[in-house]
């Protein structure tokens, strides 16, 4: 009996997957519910509290409105009644009578200093007001009391400054008697500057004037805004406060870097520019809630200027202010709420869930013999192998329709039958039997390749498994055996590992070529190299013979040409040096610098290109890069001698090669190579890196030059090899992987 684990296990899961599926899609849907109530409600509390607490501020904002419209009344009094008593006394009431305190006004000393008390008192008992001011018709200040730390100081004459180019000075010259301007809530700027630390200023300002009706000036409170702004703030780590002008700009911003941008030049730093759709909605509603996908926004507007004046609005101070909560706290919250959900949850989840696995595996259980019969019936019948059972006596008892197609033997021929009417007589010896069958006692299991015969005669290669099956005391009970007819797959293999020596043997040939011939080309450059030094020794040494024989031996002379000669072998000697390390085969990837691999490169062939003419741009930055680098170098010898070629060809009157080197994105190393010979033709390009192509065919080219190049570079080197045409001319361009070797 053949039995299918697997597949009684992938049933008893599918069986367990739906019911635990249905089970769980409750529970989900029951804790969705759940969410979704728990998020509804704590929104709606934070809209409740948000709206709560907005009305009570408001409520506050308008009692320190209504508080300092008092206190700005009793200031502007008390100015307008030493300006009338001085007024009485006959004396001009013109303000430059008053560079200190009231002691410059014709009033009796008593008097002046009552007046300067109760304004010490005022300020000392009122610490919200920063400054309190008398500023004259065109803005200079006449008095000011500083409240710092709490203590009234008033500020000396020379300190006093002009604020006639204050905006709310110049909105303030609308005012009429008994009105009061309110300022707009920004930073206090003093001496031009705004100070530092930020220091936010509302400011209350209403005209001073005489007995005779003229304005003598104005009277100004400076309100804290810091204070007013700490008021304004929620009192919750969930929640923020905003506080937005008419314009949207910035008072309590979502972070301190937020406000005052308006003031900062940040014209950007605005809610509109972040939230437009939300701001066109605010706009028009004085008050409610909206959401984005980011924030929960609790809005009202609150309008200063209706606690002062009577309720006129003039100047438009509208004030937004906006409590938000992030949607990611609520979803926070929820997540937290549901996650004590489901540990309360969670037991009674893991009883459904292994309930749901015991009514699986007792379905599965009722269906395992006919689930088991049927797929074995149809894995048998329909496998493409041949597949045969046999008793431990080798006694054939069942095969399927692979076996017939493989060995030609119908099933009611074999059945009975001995397995040994498929072994092949000589086709390998004994000994592989006995290996076979000692194998499968010692491990259950063989697999290797036999020759079998077919029905007709003819041998076929089988790739063979056998496995033993064993009855409830372990012993053998049947043998499977599944086998493959790979007789064509193995002639093909074979097939194929010739044709692949052979390409790999016609490579290394081409290679080969293609080193020989640029090995001729290098003893070209050699040669050149050496003709001038040689002839310099030929030079010198028919010099010492003239004097030899004219018997003029000047030893310092001699002693000079000498060391002529040896710095001229020298260099010869060291030009085979350079030739060896070129013609040295590498063996291995090594870390190289490109800078100094192209200096060697040039050392062989930079005196043939200078002789025909060529000059040479070097630029760029050093890079390492792991490769070959003799097979580096002689790619770089075969990209110029080619370049120095088509210069000569194209018969260029300035020939000239520009050579470029450095580092790319994604970890490249490059180096190009551009000329201005005038670029390769158009019907050639695509053929240029062919094995079988050469533009030099007529001459001495081979065509293995940039095949052979692009084959060291791209499988050897693992870079890649490109060509392109430029303005001036032709570009190879070489890029190899940065780093050191794997």
């Amino acid at each position: 009996m053949i039995h299918s684990p697997r597949t009684q296990r992938n049933r008893r899961i599918v069986y367990f997957i739906a019911f635990a599926a249905a089970t769980t899609l409750l529970w989900l849907t029951f804790l969705y519910y759940m969410g979704s109530d728990k998020y509804d409600t704590l929104k709606k509390d934070m809209i409740i509290a948000a709206e709560e607490h907005l009305r009570g501020k408001k409520e506050l904002l308008g009692t320190e409105l209504l508080a300092s419209n008092r206190d700005l009344e009793y200031v502007s009094s008390l100015f307008t009644s030493l300006f009338q008593e001085a007024d009485a006394a006959d004396t001009p009431g013109s303000l430059q009578y008053v560079p200190r305190l009231f002691r410059q006004l014709p009033l009796d000393a008593s008097r002046s200093k009552a007046a300067e008390q109760l304004l010490e008192r005022f300020s000392k008992s009122h610490p919200n007001y920063l400054q309190i001011r008398l500023v004259d018709p065109e803005g200079m200040e006449i008095v000011r009391i500083d409240n710092v730390r709490g203590n009234p100081v008033v500020a000396a004459s020379d300190t006093l400054q002009s604020k006639s180019r204050r905006y709310y000075l110049e909105e303030a010259k609308a005012l009429g008697a008994n009105e009061v301007y309110l300022s707009a809530l920004d930073l206090n700027i003093e001496h031009g500057q705004i100070e530092l630390p930020y220091q936010p200023v509302l400011r209350f300002i209403t005209p001073v004037f005489g007995t005779d009706g003229k304005k003598r000036g104005y009277a100004v409170l400076n309100y804290s805004g810091s204070k007013l702004l700490s008021r304004l703030t929620m009192k919750t780590t969930d929640i923020g406060t905003l506080l937005l002008n008419r314009r949207s700009d910035f008072m309590i911003g979502f972070t301190p870097e937020d406000a005052w941008g308006f003031m900062l030049g940040k014209k950007d730093a605005t809610f509109k520019a972040r939230f437009p759709n939300s701001w066109r909605r605010i706009t028009h509603q004085p008050e409610g809630h909206l959401e984005t996908e980011e924030y929960l926004f609790v809005f009202s507007h609150f309008y200063p200027e209706q606690y002062l004046n009577g309720g006129a609005s003039r100047f438009g101070r509208d004030w937004v202010i906006i409590h938000y909560v992030e949607k990611e706290t609520l979803n926070a919250h929820v997540r937290h709420y549901v996650d004590d959900l489901l540990l309360i949850m969670l037991p009674y989840y893991l009883i459904t869930l292994v309930m749901a696995w015991y009514i699986a595996t007792y379905i599965v259980q009722l269906q395992q013999a006919q689930l088991r019969i049927k797929i074995a019936h149809q894995a048998f019948e329909n496998a493409y192998e041949g597949i045969m059972v046999t008793t431990p006596d080798a006694r054939i008892v069942q095969v399927n329709k692979g076996f017939s197609m493989i060995t030609g033997h119908a099933e009611e021929d074999v059945i009975g039958s001995n397995a040994r009417i498929l072994h092949a007589p000589n086709a390998q010896p004994a000994v592989s039997y006995r290996q076979l069958w000692e194998t499968l006692k010692t491990t259950g299991r063989w697999s290797g390749e036999l020759w079998n015969v077919r029905k007709d005669g003819t041998l076929y290669l089988a790739s063979l498994t056998i496995s033993t099956v064993l009855d409830d005391h372990d012993k053998p009970l049947y043998y499977i055996s599944v086998f493959t007819d790979i007789t064509k797959h193995r002639k093909q293999a074979e097939q194929l590992r010739q044709q692949i020596e052979a390409n790999k043997a016609q490579h290394e040939r081409m290679l080969q070529q293609s080193r020989m011939a640029q090995m001729g080309q290098m003893i070209g450059m050699i040669a050149h190299q050496w003709r001038q030094p040689l002839a310099s020794i030929s030079t010198i040494a028919g010099t010492l013979t003239v004097h030899n024989l004219m018997d003029d031996y000047d030893p310092e002379f001699f002693g000079e040409q000498l060391e002529a000669i040896s710095d001229l072998s020298e260099h010869l000697s060291a030009t085979i040096s350079d030739f060896r390390n070129f013609s040295r085969e590498d063996k291995t990837r090594v870390e190289i610098s490109v800078e100094e691999t192209l200096r060697q490169s040039l050392k062989i062939i930079g005196p043939t290109l200078e002789a025909h003419g060529v000059r040479l741009h070097r630029s760029g930055s050093d890079a390492r890069v792991a490769t070959y680098p003799n097979e580096l170098r002689q790619v770089l010898l075969n990209i110029l001698k080619n370049a120095e070629d088509a210069l000569q060809e194209q018969q260029v009157a300035d020939p000239q090669i520009w050579i470029r080197y450095g580092t790319e994105k994604g970890g490249w190393a490059f180096i190009s190579f551009e000329d201005n010979g005038g670029g390769i033709p158009a019907e050639h390009f695509d053929r240029i890196f062919d094995s079988d192509f050469s533009t030099k065919m007529q001459r001495d080219g081979t065509g293995l030059g940039l095949y052979m190049s692009k084959t060291i570079i791209e499988e050897h080197c693992k870079g890649a090899l490109q060509a392109t045409n430029t303005p001036r001319g032709a570009c190879f361009t070489i890029r190899l992987p940065e780093g050191v070797p794997a």
